[in-house]
């Protein structure tokens, strides 16, 4: 009886020792472990999140470890993450007003993306813009050989969060219309470039662009793709450069 319970006894134990190696190997502790043992706290944030990477936990860290902040500075990331003011905010500087500003993954003063094509008559970009306070030009990119005294048509639209209610507003613009005669005086036959001046709001990000088009049939097969150019609404020739990685950059008015 008592060699039964023995039994019994290691069985279980041997089940439950099989199980924790299981869940270790499968959460990597030992791995996790070793890190923790073999890397310092800042090395460690630096594999895990990057340095001046999307999130740029790493540079804030460094900013936060080499410099003696006034207050809390603004940061201003250019994709779409969760909020990273955690890696530095002090609550003894809640009060305090800022003029220091981080610009996280800085695309430039003035940025581009290419939008694909949504449908025959409509290119779409569906990701997030932060940043921009306007559109100020259009490449049109195809085939444009021997099409002349045609017309691009298209009105643009966006959804915009704005800053000062904080909501999604509808932006749209008037029709616009491209004249492609004037690609015989750029030379090229592959891409056309018109400069715009549409206003954006003042926004924290745009979550849609949409390009409709009102042209005929013949252009549009001719059109493959669209590149829009932003004005980022942060240009950091108008700050103090104290420190920058990169595209990360530490500033004062």
């Amino acid at each position: 009886m008592k060699f039964k319970k023995n039994i019994k006894k290691n069985t279980t134990f041997f089940l439950l020792f099989f199980l924790v190696i299981l869940l270790s190997h499968k959460v990597d502790f030992f791995k996790n472990f070793a890190k923790v043992i073999l890397y310092e706290y800042d090395t460690r944030i630096n594999k895990t999140y990057g340095y001046c990477s999307d999130t740029g936990i790493g540079y804030l860290k460094f900013l936060k470890n080499n410099f003696n902040f006034k207050s809390n500075p603004k940061i201003i990331v250019q994709s779409h993450i969760p909020s990273v003011n955690w890696a530095i905010y002090d609550f003894n500087k809640i009060y305090n007003n800022s003029d220091e500003l981080i610009v996280l993954n800085y695309p430039g003063k003035v940025f581009s993306k290419t939008i694909e094509r949504a449908s025959e008559y409509q290119f779409a970009l569906r990701e997030r813009t932060y940043s921009s306070k306007g559109i100020i030009g259009l490449e049109i990119l195809g085939n444009f050989e021997g099409v002349t005294n045609k017309k691009i048509a298209f009105k643009l639209y966006s959804r915009v969060k704005t800053l000062e209610e904080n909501k999604l507003v509808k932006n749209s613009t008037d029709k616009i219309i491209l004249n492609l005669d004037e690609i015989e005086n750029s030379g090229k036959t592959d891409r056309l470039y018109f400069p715009t001046n549409i206003n954006l709001l003042k926004n924290y990000y745009i979550k849609d662009v949409y390009l409709d088009f009102m042209s005929s049939k013949k252009v549009m097969k001719n059109i493959t793709s669209v590149k829009i150019f932003f004005e980022n609404s942060i240009d950091i020739n108008e700050y103090k450069i104290i420190h920058n990685y990169n595209n990360c950059y530490y500033l004062k008015k």
